[in-house]
């Protein structure tokens, strides 16, 4: 009887083992990349994909007008308020808003001013923030004393609160390569970006970051979470040799009509919490491990349809991407010369309907080895040097 039972036992046993790693070996490839042909055809009909601004509201407007004084003379002049770029979270609310520099992509970042309040030093007005629990800020990028006319990278970043009181920051200085040796930044990568852990404003070639003042307060961190699940569906049906950069997911706001409801929402907005238009309806992630062929350079999961210029595989427009958990693969890798426009598939992890959306090449963060270049960020979408 004792036999019978070991007997039992082992078979039970060698069942359950060929069942596991039968499920291992049921790991799918993921899709072939569909035809030249079809990819030039998402290329051509959509010359790429289109940036829906937010805009400022007219209330931060106001408060940044406040700052208008000898030294930060003409603000609103220096603003881009059209390429503002804000960080909502998955309630709306509005958790971080920046706004660059008008023609930035050609701008010097050479001093210009002498620095108001205590301490003067050579300065110049970089950008205009509004941060969740700080309120409106002018960013002035700081200089060694007698720099001015001189080519030195600044030392710091000063935050104002008003015409004349600040706080200081650390910073990350980094440049941007010249792709076409004409002096100045593709309009790809002109302007801001808001990440995980950095906040960054390009100036001509020029870049600067810094660090938010406080990841619980300006932060989504919650959204790991909703990756994190998506990775475990996405490993237990394909076969992937990436692994994806969890803690420094973020949430953004896809599809025209929606971001231009919420704009619309924004402008006379008074309350920037629970904008029921400003709800995040995607959670993004980069992948981490040195770029493969055929392997996603990231991942989606789309809480809610996004009216994209979509395509399913075979070529069928269809103008939206479905709710669901995608995995990002570069269609067209070969074209990655800032500016120039590609396609990214669209992998579903939990079915077969895959789709195809334009994309640019771009740097998106500048050269330094203290930034994950290849993170993902606010800017109407980045990912892996990919704006979509």
């Amino acid at each position: 009887m004792s036999r019978v039972r070991v007997f039992i036992s082992v078979s039970v046993l060698l069942v359950l083992l060929v069942s596991g790693s039968g499920s291992a070996l049921a790991q799918d490839s993921l899709p072939a990349v569909p035809s030249a042909t079809i990819l030039n055809t998402v290329i051509s009909q959509t010359s790429g994909p289109t940036f829906t601004p937010f805009g400022v509201p007219n209330a931060i407007k106001t408060a940044f007008n406040a700052f208008n004084s000898s030294a930060f003379s003409g603000i609103p002049s220096q603003l881009n308020y059209a390429k503002a770029i804000s960080y909502f979270d998955r309630s709306g609310d509005l958790m971080e808003l920046v706004v660059p520099l008008t023609n930035s992509a050609t701008a010097v970042l050479d001093p210009n001013i002498t620095t108001p309040g205590a301490n003067p030093m050579p300065g110049r007005v970089i950008a205009a923030v509004w941060q969740r629990g700080r309120g409106a800020r002018v960013v002035v990028a700081v200089f060694q004393q007698g720099s001015i006319g001189a080519t030195l990278p600044p030392m710091m970043l000063r935050f104002y609160t008003d015409k004349t009181n600040y706080y200081d920051e650390g910073m990350l200085y980094s440049r941007f390569l010249d792709f076409f040796n004409d002096g100045r930044l593709e309009a790809a990568d002109a302007g801001a970006v808001i990440a995980s852990y950095n906040t960054c404003v390009s100036i001509g070639l020029e870049q600067v970051c810094w660090y938010p003042y406080s990841q619980e307060v300006i932060r989504d961190n919650m959204v790991k979470d909703l990756i994190q699940s998506a990775m475990n569906r996405a490993y237990s049906r394909y076969y992937l040799s990436v692994t994806f950069d969890l803690v420094r997911s973020v949430p953004d706001t896809i599809g025209a009509n929606r971001r231009t409801s919420c704009a619309t929402q924004l402008s006379n907005a008074t309350s920037f919490d629970n904008l029921s238009n400003c709800q995040t309806n995607l959670v993004m992630a980069s992948s981490t491990s040195t770029l493969q062929s055929g392997q996603p350079i990231g991942i989606w999961v789309v809480t809610a349809a996004a009216d994209l210029k979509a395509y399913r595989t075979n070529g069928t427009y269809t103008g939206s991407v479905p709710v669901g958990e995608y995995l990002i693969v570069d269609a067209t890798p070969s074209r990655n010369t800032p500016g120039q426009v590609g396609v990214l598939m669209l992998v579903n992890i939990n079915s077969n309907d895959h789709y195809l959306i334009p994309s640019v090449a771009m740097q998106g963060f500048a050269d330094n080895s203290s930034l994950v270049e290849t993170q993902a960020a606010v800017k109407d979408g980045t990912l892996h040097f990919r704006g979509f």
